[in-house]
């Protein structure tokens, strides 16, 4: 825990010189997600979104949806980072549990099989 509080010391600090720095708001969202601190880590992650609408701000906001079990938020982030980046076997993979959680079945298992055909010796989307 120090080292992600320092951590997130140094990313506000680095917001604070230059709020418009889209990766200091992302780190520190991953950051405050690690410390458990969710809530303050989706507004960082929808800041850096805002900022740079990019795969990796979609798909940690996601990550963060998906350990508060808000399925359906996380879903969709997981499917606005695939419109960026659609090879990502990892992000399909994170679809797959969400569309399983959420019931939809049919779903899930196209989400996995697209992950294994992307990376066919990705273990987790087998599982």
């Amino acid at each position: 825990q120090g080292n992600l509080s320092a951590a997130t010391k140094d990313f506000s600090a680095a917001i604070d010189a230059d709020p418009n720095i889209s990766d200091a708001w992302k780190r520190r969202g991953q950051t405050r997600s690690a410390m458990g601190f969710d809530a303050d880590a989706i507004k960082d992650l929808s800041k850096a979104a805002t900022l740079s609408p990019d795969h990796e701000c979609f798909h940690q906001r996601g990550i963060v949806y998906h350990k508060m079990h808000d399925f359906r938020k996380a879903v969709s982030d997981f499917r606005k980072a695939l419109d960026l980046q659609p090879n990502n076997h990892i992000t399909w993979n994170y679809v797959g549990l969400c569309e399983n959680s959420l019931g939809k079945t049919r779903e899930a298992i196209i989400a996995y099989e697209r992950a294994v055909k992307i990376q066919p010796t990705f273990k987790e989307a087998w599982a």
